[in-house]
């Protein structure tokens, strides 16, 4: 039962309270109304004893006012019990609907919960396939960091850490805008990154290189200033954009790394992690490089 359908209810019953008692409290109240004994009856219209037909017309008259409070007190009560199922089946209504809306939420809440822990399963399984070290979670964390480290050499004109971190296609199209914005005397300003979903979309393989589909969602301030006077010239500084693109990344198996991915420190073979900034070593690849990004808003 939904709202609506418990104002309808509620509207009728509240309708059928006021018609009633209007009805009830209007009806017009004569002597004529109720019933008059016989004996009484006689005594007001016999003309041989008009001596007692004041007497006897008070005595009606008491008898009927008599009546009419009786009948006024029924009637009230009738009004007041019919107010009173008004407003129980108005509250039943609302406790029902309440009840039945929690019920669904929570029923909506476990399916949920069923569905992610499946899925996770899934995707740990397909991550573990190619990773056997890393599980979805690390993975998600290894390529978001990645990401923001090209946003980072972007925002600082780094374009030999760009070259490292991303494809040649994809380098020649960063470094166009870039050129753009040093000819215009501007400087785009990234920070404050903070990841809202990131979906890790499917992995496949092609002659030893591993391609990662993945969705990102994010919120940073995102915005253009001028590079000398430091104004802002596009976007603004005080609140956060939403940013949704789709992101795929390769690597390389096979290859042996020699210096961190991230920070560039040396490391030994077979090293799981970097000793200087801890980004985990993936053994048998590459680094992960930025193949494509699809920017949708």
């Amino acid at each position: 039962m939904n709202k609506k359908r418990i104002g309808l209810i509620g509207i009728s019953l509240i309708l059928i309270y006021m018609v009633a008692g209007a009805f009830i409290l209007y009806q017009p109240n004569s002597v004529l109304d109720y019933p008059v004994d016989e004996y009484s009856r006689e005594e007001m219209y016999d003309s041989n004893v008009i001596s007692n037909n004041s007497n006897t017309s008070s005595t009606v008259d008491s008898s009927n006012k008599s009546r009419d409070s009786e009948l006024s007190d029924t009637e009230t009560i009738i009004v007041l019990c019919i107010g009173t199922f008004a407003l129980i089946g108005m509250v039943s209504g609302a406790i029902y609907d309440h009840k039945n809306k929690k019920k669904k939420k929570e029923e909506a809440l476990k399916d949920k919960e069923r569905y992610n822990v499946a899925a996770n399963h899934a995707a740990n399984k397909e991550v573990q396939k190619y990773f056997p070290e890393l599980t979805r979670e690390q993975l998600q964390e290894i390529l978001f960091k990645k990401f923001i480290d090209i946003q980072v050499a972007e925002m600082n004109f780094d374009y030999k850490k760009l070259e490292k971190l991303c494809t040649d296609e994809l380098y020649n199209s960063i470094k166009e805008e870039l050129d753009e914005l040093k000819t215009n005397n501007q400087q785009r300003i990234m920070k404050d990154f903070e990841i809202v979903t990131f979906n890790l979309n499917g992995i496949s393989e092609e002659n030893d290189i591993v391609i990662i589909r993945t969705f990102l969602h994010m919120i940073s301030y995102d915005y253009v200033i001028d590079s000398k006077t430091k104004e802002i010239v596009k976007g603004t500084d005080t609140n956060v954009v939403h940013s949704r693109c789709a992101l795929n990344f390769i690597v390389k198996r096979g290859e042996t790394l020699t210096e961190c991915p991230s920070c560039g420190a040396k490391i030994k073979p077979g090293d799981s992690e970097c000793d200087y900034c801890h980004t985990i070593i993936i053994n048998n690849y590459g680094g992960f490089i930025l193949n494509s990004c699809n920017w949708t808003n």
